[in-house]
């Protein structure tokens, strides 16, 4: 591999830091926090539990299928990774059940060649993506019950038999998406200065060396804990970790532990600023986010009713006919998008790999972050048009379980059916379902810019190294994306032998 030009090291800026303010700083330093949290939701687990095995078989009302598949993946995910990262995870009930179980581990290694997002990856697609629409499971409170059961068994025994937070880090099933995701977050934890630091997804990444407070610690407690307080369990080390952290909980566990008050930081920069800072980017955070895509993008354009192409509608059940029509259209929806998203992106990482003269595999993960920000406004759309359309009935039930009896009208904010436009069914939930992802474009065109500027040191360069990916959001969002929602709400027209 040729050598690259770097840009240069951009000068260090005041940050914020949230650890600054006095009561937050008081409650990083809690044996309170995360605890009570932590104590909260697995009691809210263990409910919910009970409710899926021994509850009601609607789902609707089920706390458990009601929970997990309408709330937890939607409101809580969502909303933390945007805002706090891997927030969730200090919390999370099946996170819990393996540190509990860590307590008591026999200590093994975990292999390393596994030491990555494969199975994680792997997990996702086939349990979360493939097998679920297929036998509904997510539909079926006890079948529900059943699944959560056997993931927190299996955190359980990876906790007895393994050293660290194995589960959570290499099995879990959304893991490899949480990671990349979190990048979006605004708040990381970092010690101070950074400055010290080279943070970009050059091909040339220099060592990262630990800050002065830390350089002259020799127990680094932050990980490694002390006698009154483990360190931390996914095994990072603030002082080198700053924006390559793809795995912090903010659990604060290194706070609490650091002898040097101040060193560690709750930093605050501007969202999606993080995924042209990446280091060591791995390819296996390439193919997360193009599963996202494809779900995100492709499902959710193609997937449903008058917006399914007449090609897949006729032809899925002929070629999968050991499935129902609706799901074999639903399996052909979504391999058709993930072989479309993988290999258009390969046939631009193997363009971008000439230009740079170096190898596939160094350019490969480099510029999938790029396109991030349209799998993450795509879905903060969805989000929003979710909670228009049925934020009175999650408040009605929330509240039902709490015993309180009363009727809310499921679009609690009010109606937005009717059309915008004479003539067409496009309204405000159509709307959301669109104009997020043109804001998602316009970020994602910038970050592709900012990634090639920190491979490259001059502008035109940057320019025309980002401009194939960036002519790729504009298909991927125009053409593969917009345009069914546009035959779908009767817009636009289309031949018969894309839509029917």
């Amino acid at each position: 591999m040729s050598q690259t030009t770097l840009a240069p090291e951009p000068v260090a800026r005041r940050r914020i830091d949230l650890l600054a303010f006095g009561p937050l700083d008081r409650l990083s330093r809690s044996s309170f926090f995360p605890l009570v949290l932590q104590v909260a939701v697995l009691l809210l687990f263990a409910a919910a539990l009970y409710d899926g095995f021994f509850g009601t078989d609607v789902s609707s009302e089920n706390l458990l299928t009601w929970g997990a598949f309408t709330i937890f993946f939607w409101p809580v995910i969502l909303a933390t990774l945007v805002l706090l990262g891997r927030a969730w995870c200090a919390v999370c009930p099946i996170g819990t059940i393996a540190a509990i179980a860590n307590r008591f581990t026999l200590g093994l290694r975990w292999p390393r060649l596994l030491s990555n997002l494969s199975l994680s990856l792997i997990a996702f697609v086939l349990v979360l993506w493939m097998i679920r629409p297929v036998t509904e499971f997510d539909t079926v409170p006890s079948q529900t019950a059943w699944f959560f059961l056997t993931v927190a068994t299996a955190a359980a025994a990876t906790g007895l038999l393994f050293s660290g937070r194995v589960f959570c880090r290499h099995v879990c099933p959304i893991s490899a998406h949480l990671a990349v995701i979190s990048l979006v977050a605004p708040v990381s934890l970092e010690s101070a200065p950074t400055s010290g630091l080279r943070s970009g997804p050059s091909l040339d990444v220099p060592r990262a060396q630990a800050v002065e407070a830390c350089r002259g610690c020799t127990g680094h407690p932050c990980t490694r804990g002390t006698a009154e307080r483990e360190g931390c369990a996914w095994g990072l080390y603030p002082a080198v970790m700053g924006a390559m952290n793809r795995y912090c909980s903010l659990c604060l566990k290194c706070v609490k532990n650091c002898p040097a008050p101040g060193t560690i930081k709750a930093v605050v920069s501007w969202p999606f600023s993080r995924l042209w800072k990446v280091s060591q980017p791995r390819p296996g955070e390439a193919f997360s986010i193009l599963i996202l895509m494809a779900i995100f993008l492709f499902h959710m354009a193609w997937g449903h009713g008058t917006r399914m192409p007449t090609f897949v509608h006729d032809a899925a059940p002929n070629v999968l006919p050991f499935l129902s029509a609706e799901d074999a259209m639903y399996v052909s929806v979504e391999v058709i998008g993930l072989v479309t998203m993988i290999g258009l992106y390969s046939a631009l990482a193997v363009l971008s790999s000439k230009m740079l003269h170096a190898r596939f595999r160094a350019v490969f993960p480099l510029f999938a972050f790029a396109y991030l920000p349209l799998v993450v406004f795509r879905a903060l759309g969805y989000l929003t048009q979710d909670v228009l359309r049925s934020g009175g009935r999650w408040v009605t039930f929330a509240l039902n379980q709490m015993g309180v009896s009363i009727y809310l009208d499921p679009e609690l904010f009010g109606s937005f059916s009717d059309p915008i436009f004479e003539g067409t069914t496009y309204n405000v939930y159509a709307a959301l379902l669109t104009v997020p992802i043109l804001l998602g474009l316009l970020v994602a065109a910038y970050a592709a810019y900012r990634i090639a500027r920190s491979l490259v040191a001059d502008n035109g360069t940057a320019c025309r190294l980002a401009a194939p990916h960036i002519a790729l959001m504009l298909v991927i969002v125009l053409a593969l994306y917009e345009f069914p929602y546009l035959v779908g709400y009767k817009i636009i027209g289309a031949p018969g032998l894309l839509y029917g």
